[in-house]
């Protein structure tokens, strides 16, 4: 069974969501095909020309680094400082560089909860917490599929452990079916996906999106 890339990127990015990078910031792919297969994957704090050539003689060809290596624009590519460098190397070479900056020093279980851990704090709160990214979302489906549909909704969104709730009851085909309300939060950007994921919509099934006070 192979990996691609992009799957592997799906999995950070419901970890630490794009989102959730500050406006300064560079996260993503940076250089490389997102649907190449994975042959092997290194995780360093810089994408350094020291780090691809690491990357290129273990044979790997995703390197996961927390800095960009791009902040702003290159406005040519001819080998003339390290970052041109690196960068010249990486696609040569084939190889992918993914930064995971300040999405993952902003997440709860990211780079700033991890140094506060290792240290001792205790009682540890978002000291400047980012708002409107974040949406309110409630949906309601009959309760004999409300596990499965959670289950699809974590995978697809990444949502937060839901608030289950009985409903209401519906009508389908002559039978009274009860109806689940899932509660959950969801990053704003997804709100487009969630949207199609619910549509068509089948009896018993409906969501509500409004603004998280979190």
């Amino acid at each position: 069974m192979t990996t691609t890339i992009n799957e592997v990127l799906h999995f950070l990015e419901q970890w630490a969501p794009m989102a959730w990078q500050e406006n300064y910031d560079n996260a993503g792919l940076i250089v490389g095909n997102r649907m190449a297969t994975v042959t092997g994957a290194m995780i360093a704090l810089d994408a350094t020309e020291a780090v691809i050539d690491e990357a290129i003689a273990k044979n790997c060809n995703l390197v996961i680094a927390h800095h960009p290596i791009v902040f702003k624009g290159l406005k040519s590519l001819t080998g003339k400082n390290y970052v041109e460098r690196t960068v010249l190397k990486a696609i040569k070479n084939e190889v992918a560089i993914y930064a995971i900056h300040t999405n993952l020093d902003n997440i709860h279980t990211g780079v700033n909860a991890k140094i506060c851990q290792l240290i001792g704090l205790k009682n540890c709160q978002i000291l400047e917490p980012k708002n409107q990214i974040l949406l309110q979302l409630t949906a309601y489906c009959p309760t004999p599929q409300v596990l499965d549909l959670s289950k699809a909704m974590a995978q697809m969104f990444g949502t937060t452990e839901p608030i289950f709730s009985e409903a209401k009851t519906t009508t389908n085909l002559g039978e009274s079916v009860p109806i689940t309300k899932i509660e959950t939060v969801v990053p704003q950007y997804q709100q487009n996906t969630i949207t199609r994921f619910f549509e068509p919509t089948q009896p018993g099934y409906g969501i509500e999106i409004g603004r998280a006070h979190v």
